[in-house]
């Protein structure tokens, strides 16, 4: 997995257990990590990762509903909550790590363009402030017809993608 400032990568997984070795494993390389997951993976880092460091954890849903607007992210919003929340680590902070599971939320509500704007959002936040960032997808979400074309799509708003165990079948 890259690792170094200003990269954003994407894990396509089928194993949670799999997924939660990985995503600690980045995680622990840094000096301080913003979570922003699903309360059962949030569960697994927290047992994973201990006190080892500095991690702020938020519940993926309840950040999103914080800058949706209409179905639809909002930059505003998103630089006034998770910037901030970028920001203030990145000023205290050499080497922050981030890992997300909002865009796989959207994704999973059938809003895939807003996933995909998501996705950029987080680009334009890693053009100001020195970080990285890590966002997980589970492979189910790209199971339909229409899903497989906008994998390609994903992968574009990424530096780095990597799989968990996992086959996709076109």
């Amino acid at each position: 997995m890259i690792t170094s400032r200003n990269n954003h990568t994407v894990e396509f997984y089928n194993d949670d257990l799999l997924l939660i070795d990985s995503v600690a494993a980045y995680l622990k390389g840094g000096d301080a990590a913003i979570v922003i997951c699903t309360p059962q993976h949030k569960k697994l880092l927290r047992k994973r990762l201990g006190n080892s460091m500095a991690c702020q954890y938020f519940d993926a849903e309840t950040t999103l509903a914080g800058f949706m607007v209409g179905g639809t992210p909002n930059g505003r919003l998103f630089a006034e909550t998770v910037g901030a929340i970028v920001e203030a680590q990145a000023a205290q902070h050499k080497d922050v790590r981030a890992f997300g599971e909002m865009v796989a939320i959207l994704w999973d509500q059938g809003k895939a363009s807003g996933a995909l704007l998501l996705e950029e959002l987080w680009n334009d936040l890693l053009r100001k402030h020195a970080f990285t960032l890590h966002c997980a997808y589970p492979e189910r979400a790209f199971e339909s017809h229409r899903s497989r074309h906008d994998f390609k799509d994903v992968c574009g708003t990424h530096t780095a993608s990597t799989f968990s165990n996992i086959t996709f079948i076109t």
